[in-house]
């Protein structure tokens, strides 16, 4: 159980959100600011991309976490410099994830395509989630959406993919509005090393409520998988520690079965039975 409770830390520091934090400086302090509502920040990179990229772009959406229909793929952005000022035009609405995704040359865009979020601690070891940034009116502008894009630790996008199945038992609760299959490659309790968003796998569908039987595929990439676990999120938006002990109580998580996954490979994960 204690080795759970730091696991379900980890998880809700990922889907409970934070509050937007300022980052690095703009370089050079300033620059122009010609679009009319919408954001600016400035980019910066360190290390050396995996392989040889063919795009690079700005990544936004309402929701999070999102399916891949629901996030908008923006401005393109050189990926052979060490910072870039951005500004991007967007409209009225809250936006609860901002990043940036990559893609090498035959690949096309999948969730592990996003390399770095905006997030609210000062480097990215600090926190799981996402920053959410409002947009009040067409005339609001939030400088200092700042990321930092480590491009070693960037994933290589394949058509690697991890499945399995879940079958449900008995009635879903009411407070649930969907669920979803996530698997992680970083996770050591002894030294309470916790996962980061570049170290997670999601499956790029919700499970609907009511659902009997699901089969996952999750969108992966190459590495050892540790954990997989099914997150079930309540209409309410909110997840708190009782929520996850729930879930794990009725067969939501699997610590047990580790797994390697390759290049283009498809890899058998964990079947879960999960009784309501």
């Amino acid at each position: 159980m204690r080795n759970h409770f730091f696991l379900i830390s980890a998880l809700l520091t990922l889907f409970l959100g934070c509050d937007p934090g300022t980052g690095p400086e703009e370089h050079n302090g300033h620059f122009d600011v010609t679009i009319t509502n919408g954001i600016t920040g400035t980019l910066s990179f360190t290390g050396q991309w995996p392989t040889t990229p063919v795009e690079l772009r700005l990544i936004t959406s309402t929701v999070f976490p999102p399916v891949m229909s629901e996030v908008v793929f923006r401005d393109s952005i050189p990926f052979d410099t060490s910072t870039y000022n951005y500004q991007l035009q967007m409209g009225p609405g809250t936006y609860k994830l901002i990043g940036i995704a990559w893609r090498t040359e035959g690949t096309e865009w999948n969730f592990p395509s996003i390399c770095s979020f905006y997030f609210s601690g000062t480097t990215p070891e600090d926190s799981l989630a996402p920053a959410s940034i409002t947009i009040e009116n067409d005339t609001t502008i939030v400088k200092r959406v700042n990321m930092r894009i480590d491009r070693s630790k960037a994933r290589i996008v394949s058509a690697a993919k991890i499945t399995g199945s879940i079958t449900f038992n008995g009635a879903w609760p009411d407070s649930i509005a969907e669920a979803r299959v996530i698997a992680t490659t970083r996770l050591d309790l002894t030294t309470l090393e916790l996962p980061t968003s570049n170290d997670l796998a999601i499956d790029n569908d919700r499970i609907a409520v009511g659902s009997t039987t699901y089969n996952y595929e999750i969108p992966a990439f190459p590495g050892n998988f540790l954990a997989t676990f099914v997150i079930f999120f309540k209409k309410d938006g909110k997840l708190t520690v009782q929520d996850v002990l729930w879930t794990n109580d009725r067969g939501g998580l699997d610590m047990g079965n580790t797994y390697t996954v390759g290049l283009n490979q498809s890899v058998k994960g964990p079947d879960f039975t999960i009784t309501f």
